[in-house]
């Protein structure tokens, strides 16, 4: 008798032990604030400077020297807790656009033109939040970038019988860039972001700086370099929503 109301008593004891372990817990999950915590949905408004242009024998890349504005968007997960150093966020974005026409030389007698020109982008990011102070809900970002451009153009103008060069072209390249801005979060379902995004090619460009523009047409000669990265400057404002 005595043992079966030793063991109750123990049995007693160790269900209130697992029921204020559980309110302790509860209590300690619901006083742990976060600035940021979940999954969120972003619009953006972004720029770019110059656009890098794969050529129709895709041996080469081209940096042409136009700069578009256009919206871009994207997904991700954001997690920066209260009253801590940093957090991190994992994304991906979208944009898409239209480039003006342009002719090129294919050699000192023919001159391709380069039109209907097709522009989008897609990335992954990679960010790690740093919070230099506590008193105000701002984090600078820093983040990394990796994915692809996606063109497609018609190429008009080729007279030549062999390795001729007209028709519709649809090529892809392989992208990445870095990440440095500034994320302001004045509220926990609302943030703010304000990035400066500098891209790199992967193999050597050719630089084409001084042109001709009549007509909503860009003519490229002369004048050009060749070097390796970085290529695109892009700057952005976005508005992410948080769930």
């Amino acid at each position: 008798m005595k043992n079966h109301f030793r063991s109750s008593l123990y049995l007693l004891i160790l269900i209130i032990n697992l029921f204020l372990s559980g309110n302790i817990l509860a209590q300690q999950e619901e006083e742990t604030e976060y600035l940021l915590h979940g999954f969120y949905a972003r619009g953006s408004y972004t720029g770019f400077n110059k656009a890098l242009l794969m050529q129709y024998n895709e041996h080469e890349e081209i940096l042409i020297d136009q700069s578009r504005k256009m919206a871009s968007y994207g997904v991700g997960y954001a997690l920066l807790p209260k009253d801590f150093w940093g957090g991190f966020n994992v994304g991906v974005s979208y944009c898409s656009t239209k480039l003006n026409n342009l002719r090129l030389p294919k050699d000192p007698t023919v001159n391709l033109t380069y039109k209907d020109i097709s522009y989008s982008m897609l990335f992954c990011d990679f960010d790690l939040y740093i919070v230099p102070t506590e008193s105000l809900p701002v984090a600078l970002t820093l983040g990394f970038m990796l994915g692809g451009s996606f063109q497609s153009y018609t190429v008009t103008g080729d007279n030549s019988l062999v390795l001729n060069a007209n028709g519709s072209k649809s090529l892809n390249l392989f992208r990445y860039g870095y990440i440095l801005g500034v994320k302001i979060m004045p509220f926990k379902f609302v943030s703010f972001d304000f990035e400066y995004r500098p891209m790199a090619a992967y193999t050597q460009i050719t630089e084409y700086r001084d042109y001709l523009y009549s007509d909503d047409k860009y003519d490229y000669f002369g004048s050009a370099k060749t070097h390796e990265g970085p290529s695109e400057d892009f700057f952005s404002l976005g508005v992410s929503i948080h769930f």
